[in-house]
């Protein structure tokens, strides 16, 4: 559906010089009328956030306003900065011998984010750190100004889930909403990441603050229970607390697959499951040992994949330089394994998954 642009009758003026000698002269930043030249006016306009402005143009045809109205029209369709910032698009159209003037005025759509407070992601890994410092904030949308051409759906959807699955955050979302705009100036593209909760904001906090001082009373079981010379015997230390904190709840499982969780079973696939309730699934045994790495301020990560077609989740780390990855669910079969600890790209364990090529790594 296009929008609305109003417009104002045009008023033909011939203005010459008193000696009728000469013309009047435009003014020096007049530019020639174009699709170009009105574009870059208005981008102006929109990235100042300004709602009123006239801007002088050479070259003005007394049709002027016809073909303003199919310029608007395109941009309205093709244009990321007009969809997302504009309601609408009042003008007044003077054109003149040798120049005119237009006055735009803009009225702009509701609860947008200003351009100049847009955080700006240049590559995968920023637009994924900004998501979740937004949504670690409590913010359920983050709006990214990143390259042009750089996503479509697909992908703008897969930068939401890997933010999802590493922010520190009390439960996963329910669903990730993405609007892509293709073009929102010569250089840039604007994605708006939303996510939806079930889980009231009230029931959210209190079991962030229950899972925070979990956290800080499993770390410090850790530290007392040794000294680790080295990060890889932390990790290890971490690994074998996760797996010691909880068993593995198949009936959990069984309730995903089906796809209808109660709230209570959404809070209890993430960490509030294994360190409170004792049981989880494997979500709930990544996000555990994230949380326990970041507070050793250790490099981690949790990645997606599937395992025999089921969807699965597990970590990632780093040690001298060099990715491991560390799957705690698997290592917990009732004895102390560590077979699924800090295996390499070429393991035989490796070759077990199949990693969605979409994740973001951070490293």
């Amino acid at each position: 559906m296009k929008k609305c642009i109003g417009f104002v009758a045009v008023v033909l003026t011939l203005v010459f010089s008193l000696g009728g000698c000469a013309l009047f002269e435009p003014p020096a930043d007049a530019k020639p009328f174009s699709g170009d030249t009105v574009n870059a006016a208005l981008t102006e306009m929109i990235t100042n956030g300004e709602t009123e402005r006239t801007f002088a143009f050479t070259d003005m045809p007394e049709e002027a306003s016809s073909e303003l109205t199919e310029i608007l029209n395109e941009r309205y369709e093709t244009a990321g900065l007009f969809l997302y910032y504009v309601a609408q698009i009042t003008n007044t159209v003077m054109p003149d011998i040798l120049y005119g003037e237009i006055t735009f005025e803009i009225d702009y759509n509701s609860s947008v984010v200003p351009y100049a407070e847009i955080d700006v992601a240049a590559n995968d890994l920023e637009a994924v750190d900004a998501i979740i410092e937004n949504l670690e904030e409590g913010k359920s949308e983050t709006v990214l100004l990143c390259p042009k051409g750089g996503y479509d759906g697909a992908e703008a959807f897969m930068l939401g889930d890997c933010a999802d699955l590493n922010a520190n955050q009390p439960c996963s979302t329910d669903s990730i909403n993405y609007q892509v705009f293709p073009e929102i100036d010569t250089e840039n593209q604007l994605l708006i990441i939303g996510y939806v909760y079930s889980v009231d904001e009230a029931t959210r906090r209190s079991v962030s603050e229950q899972v925070d001082a979990a956290v800080i009373a499993k770390a410090k079981e850790i530290s007392d229970a040794d000294y680790y010379a080295t990060d890889a015997e932390l990790y290890r230390a971490i690994h074998d607390a996760v797996i010691d904190s909880a068993y593995y709840d198949y009936e959990l499982y069984d309730v995903i697959g089906e796809g209808e969780m109660t709230d209570e079973q959404k809070i209890g696939k993430c960490a509030y499951g294994l360190l409170i309730e004792g049981k989880s699934v494997c979500s709930g045994y990544a996000y555990t040992f994230k949380a326990l790495c970041d507070y050793f301020e250790l490099p981690c990560w949790v990645v997606s994949c599937n395992y025999n077609s089921d969807g699965h989740v597990l970590n990632i780390v780093s040690l001298d330089g060099e990715t491991y990855y560390v799957d705690c669910t698997f290592d917990d079969t009732g004895y102390n394994s560590h077979e699924y600890f800090m295996f390499t790209a070429d393991s035989y364990q490796y070759g077990e998954y199949e990693f969605n090529t979409a994740n973001v790594m951070p490293w």
